[in-house]
């Protein structure tokens, strides 16, 4: 692995590997060493070895069977070292596992992308001011709210890197990456995909909690822009799965609470109407009324008139197209709301 040789050219390597799983697998059919200590550390030192070659298919895997382990172990309590050690090995793994998971099932239906990003590969880095040279352009092109926002240490390095290439796909139909170098393609309108896909596997990370909702806001925008026509959209409908629960379901009241004392209340007005505006791509979706009658609740004075309505949305990410469907799908709101039944 030192020596950077893919794993399927590594014949001596590919080798141990086999016999290691081999071993292993005779191990859990055995009631008395399927879940002994050294089962535990023996799929430690296979996982890691899998997630240094990048090998992540049997991520689901890893996760059950450290699941199954540590119900067959209630033994295990942490109050001696070696306990200790055992039952830090299973919560460590088992959260790698999960982390990689997530991050699969993230990007399922978006795996045809040809174009790989930085991004996906990094952990949230977060700046402080006075930020680098490529930090500022990255800033420079979007809007002053994101801008406090950054200064505010909401947003990460990778976020303010995807917050420039869409408002500059959306300004000009170019992918501009001043921190992650250029990148170009030949269809813009291909670009919003790879946004959404960037974007998801940032969404499953440790990112701030208003960058959590932003990263769905965002995503809910560029699906718009994406699929105007409708074509295809459905195979895609996963990429807008979290936006309902996150925004209406009792169980994040309380995240969403703090996130408008924090002075965010605006934030969350934007990211409603972006995903009411994605899911009305689908003409008989309710989860648009659903989103945007609870807006109306949670948001009176910000969602009664479309003027005021439309300043808060141009404080952030906002296009001429992106406005049209906003403002069909709010008047259809208002419209259905001021019926009697």
């Amino acid at each position: 692995m030192a020596e950077g040789i893919p794993c399927h050219q590594d014949k001596a390597l590919m080798h141990h590997r086999t016999s290691a799983f081999a071993a292993l697998a005779l191990r859990l059919t055995s009631e008395e060493t399927c879940a002994d200590d050294t089962t535990i550390l023996t799929i430690a030192a296979l996982s890691t070895v899998d997630y240094m070659l990048g090998v992540h298919e049997g991520a689901k895997k890893h996760v059950e069977a450290m699941e199954n382990i540590r119900l067959r172990r209630p033994d295990i309590r942490g109050d001696t070292p070696w306990g200790q050690l055992i039952l830090n090995t299973i919560k460590g793994y088992d959260q790698l596992w999960k982390f990689v998971k997530d991050q699969i099932e993230a990007t399922a239906g978006l795996a045809q992308l040809s174009i790989e990003s930085p991004i996906r590969n990094e952990l949230p880095m977060y700046a402080s001011p006075p930020f680098n040279t490529k930090v500022c352009e990255a800033l420079s092109k979007v809007s002053p709210t994101f801008n406090d926002m950054a200064m505010a240490g909401e947003l990460s390095v990778q976020m303010i890197d995807i917050l420039a290439n869409i408002s500059s796909l959306v300004k000009d139909g170019t992918i501009s990456s001043p921190i992650n170098g250029q990148r170009t393609s030949p269809e813009s309108r291909g670009s919003f995909l790879h946004s959404i896909a960037d974007l998801r596997c940032l969404s499953v990370l440790g990112v701030t909690l208003v960058e959590r909702f932003l990263c769905h806001g965002l995503i809910a925008c560029c699906y718009t822009l994406h699929f105007q026509d409708r074509r295809n959209a459905e195979d895609y409908i996963d990429s807008l799965q979290d936006l309902e629960d996150m925004l209406t379901s009792v169980e994040k009241r309380a995240i969403r609470k703090t996130l408008i004392d924090k002075s965010y209340k605006d934030c969350l007005v934007w990211i409603s109407i972006a995903a009411a505006g994605a899911h009305a791509i689908f003409e008989y979706s309710p989860t648009a009324f659903v989103i945007l009658d609870h807006a109306f609740v949670q948001y009176p004075n910000e969602m009664a008139r479309w003027e005021s309505l439309s300043k808060v949305l141009k404080k952030f990410l906002w296009s001429d197209d992106l406005l049209i469907t906003w403002n069909n799908v709010w008047q259809k709101a208002m419209i259905r709301r001021s019926r009697p039944w």
